[in-house]
């Protein structure tokens, strides 16, 4: 079952706000009430735009929402991988992917295993896999035909 996301889950100390993102110049605690405004629905998006002066439009609040630092560590890199907060809209689906900042590297969350991540590395990766499985089918294939061709001519 998907974790059901609550205001209460976010740790203000392990929020990521880039350089050029509206809510960076808002302090630790007033994004702490802001954000518990926006996902208990207490004020419309709007509302709390106009009330915290930020430079932004309604229908592009979630997507400014803070990333979340997560424990992972991008295995191409080193880097923190990071989580985005959900919209109100998708707090009961919270997609919980974790994504390398300086890469995209992507550790999808445990129900979406299926998913493939489209990096460069891991792109190169598969590409490198595949090439390797290529070989060894045409070397596995090579040595058959030569097992049949030693077969034959001792049966001859």
């Amino acid at each position: 079952m998907r974790m059901l996301f609550t205001v209460d889950v976010i740790d203000m100390s392990q929020l990521y706000i880039e350089e050029n993102n509206p809510f960076k110049k808002v302090s630790s605690s007033e994004l702490k009430g802001l954000l518990k405004d926006y996902y208990t629905e207490t004020f419309k998006t709007g509302e709390i735009i106009s009330q915290h002066h930020l430079n932004l439009k309604t229908n592009t609040f979630a997507k400014n929402l803070p990333l979340v630092d997560s424990d992972q560590i991008c295995p191409y890199d080193g880097s923190k991988m990071r989580i985005k907060l959900p919209s109100k809209a998708s707090m009961d689906n919270w997609n919980e992917d974790e994504v390398c900042p300086k890469c995209n590297h992507i550790i999808f969350e445990k129900y979406n295993r299926g998913k493939l991540c489209s990096c460069i590395n891991c792109t190169k990766r598969r590409a490198a896999e595949k090439k390797r499985l290529k070989t060894n089918l045409l070397d596995a294939q090579g040595d058959k035909r030569e097992l049949v061709t030693l077969t034959s001519s001792r049966l001859s």
